[in-house]
């Protein structure tokens, strides 16, 4: 990977902090290190969250992201095999009432969240990852990881921004629906994760979600995340809400 970027130089030109730019380098070059080395310790794993989405699906529009979220489909042996290579557990719990184990560790101080696959609803196929630098002409190689289609990152992305309530994953969210080549096979899954959360009318929860976000919108207004041009939160939150109503 390549040691000789000017991060100044690039957050002048891109308009975001250098401190952030060299964080999300460092995301993506721990991705560079520690997906061949767990393919040669013949774990399976698979990446998922924000950063997946970001780096395969949304190109020059990416946000930075600064960690790695992975299904380990057998967890143990992940663990293990990610604390050979130099990783530290930072502490273990389980999802609220979905008994889902998992783990926090950090490597080289990017943090990695382990999940156990039994949560995972897709199998993982090889996608090429690339960071943001790499569209302005920086030599920051595309690199290949273990990953999901767009409709069930979008799903679990969805399923995130109604329980967490931040800005970056409305962007993800609002961002990834523009990209969706089969809505059908996303509101599948996201049927699938709301009824594992206990969530029976998956859409109806959404939009609920999204009107409180709505008549809150304030809060996001001194928030921001990362990216090149920074769409406005209420924009993002209607059209959102727009989607869901055509599904």
């Amino acid at each position: 990977m390549p040691t000789n970027i000017n991060m100044n130089e690039f957050a002048i030109k891109l308009g975001i902090s250098a401190d952030k730019l060299g964080r999300n380098m460092a995301v993506y070059e721990a991705a560079s290190e520690l997906f061949p080395k767990l393919e040669l310790a013949e774990c399976k794993v698979g990446l998922f969250g924000g950063t997946a989405l970001n780096k395969i699906y949304f190109g020059k529009r990416q946000r930075l992201s600064y960690d790695l979220d992975l299904f380990a489909y057998s967890y143990k042996r992940a663990l293990k095999a990610l604390a050979d290579i130099g990783a530290r557990i930072k502490y273990t719990g389980t999802f609220p009432g979905k008994k889902v184990v998992s783990t926090r560790m950090t490597y080289k101080e990017v943090v990695l969240d382990i999940v156990d696959a039994k949560a995972a609803l897709e199998e993982p196929r090889k996608l090429q990852l690339i960071d943001l630098l790499y569209y302005f002409g920086q030599l920051v190689p595309p690199i290949v990881v273990p990953s999901y289609s767009i409709e069930y990152l979008m799903a679990e992305k969805t399923m995130a921004m109604s329980d967490r309530n931040e800005l970056k994953d409305i962007y993800d969210t609002w961002a990834g629906i523009k990209l969706l080549k089969v809505p059908d096979t996303y509101l599948n899954y996201l049927k699938r994760i709301a009824k594992d959360g206990g969530v029976k009318d998956v859409i109806g929860h959404l939009k609920h979600q999204l009107a409180n976000m709505l008549a809150n919108a304030e809060y996001y207004d001194k928030k921001r995340v990362e990216i090149l041009d920074q769409p406005n939160p209420r924009i993002m939150l209607r059209e959102i809400e727009a989607f869901l109503d055509r599904l």
